[in-house]
């Protein structure tokens, strides 16, 4: 790893800012394809932001649903080497110049609501966060008109 890398690389990690929840999960909504920060903080727990910089949850994910598919981007942080899921598709690890110098994973989440238990490996070391997928509270109003 060059001097430059690696120095980014620890300004990351030094900037990350972990959510005052316990175990609460990061909250995506929509149908977009979105960016994942992963991390390992503290005692080697797995920590996910919708930005580099924070906050991080490291209760897992949650995906409240539209009506297609989602692509996350998982860009992985702070030593993580890999997300894996065996229920969802997702691919091997690449490196995009737009993430340089970490690393990418993207993974498709289906628009039904589930549950997925899914790893996330620091070195030879696995850790096992969730996905929930939840369907977006339909729309309602109180004058009778939909």
């Amino acid at each position: 790893m060059t001097e430059i890398a690696q120095a980014m690389m620890t300004a990351t990690t030094e900037n990350q800012q972990l959510s005052e929840l316990p175990n609460a999960r990061l909250q995506l909504t929509g149908d977009d394809p979105q960016p994942v920060y992963v991390t390992m903080i503290d005692d080697n727990t797995p920590a996910f932001a919708s930005q580099e910089g924070g906050p991080y949850f490291s209760g897992g994910i949650q995906w409240q649903m539209g009506d297609e598919p989602m692509f996350v981007f998982f860009v992985l942080l702070g030593g993580v080497t890999r997300v894996d899921c065996l229920a969802l598709l997702y691919s091997d690890v690449f490196s995009p110049t737009w993430a340089a110098p970490n690393n990418v994973q993207i993974m498709t989440i289906p628009a039904a609501p589930a549950t997925y238990p899914f790893t996330v490996s620091i070195g030879t070391s696995k850790f096992d966060p969730q996905i929930v997928v939840t369907p977006i509270e339909p729309y309602s109003c109180t004058n009778g008109k939909a």
